[in-house]
């Protein structure tokens, strides 16, 4: 692998842990159990291919619990564009369901 590239994947991955420990104190000041380790969360983001279109605006996407609902664990987390997680929270606040019964 080219020293150059290393050195790109190695800025991002310090990058990553920056952007990981935002999550995690978010998380926990609002409550919420963050049980992913560092490894965990950047291989969800990799994995995702969305790592480089992250973010807080429309058309970038985010790390979201299911159904808003439980911890940031593996089995619970997803990455979804922003407007899918505020549909889906907005869902939960208001007490709405996905369709009618």
């Amino acid at each position: 692998m080219p020293r150059k590239y290393q050195m790109i994947k190695r800025r991002a991955r310090l990058v990553g842990f920056e952007a990981y420990a935002v999550q995690r104190r978010s998380a926990i000041k609002r409550g919420i159990k963050f049980d992913l380790t560092f490894t965990e969360w950047w291989s969800i983001w990799q994995q995702s291919g969305y790592w480089y279109h992250r973010g807080c605006c429309r058309g970038q996407y985010v790390m979201a619990r299911f159904g808003d609902k439980g911890p940031y664990a593996i089995s619970n987390v997803a990455i979804v564009l922003v407007s899918q997680n505020a549909i889906e929270g907005n869902r939960n606040r208001t007490g709405m369901k996905y369709r009618k019964s």
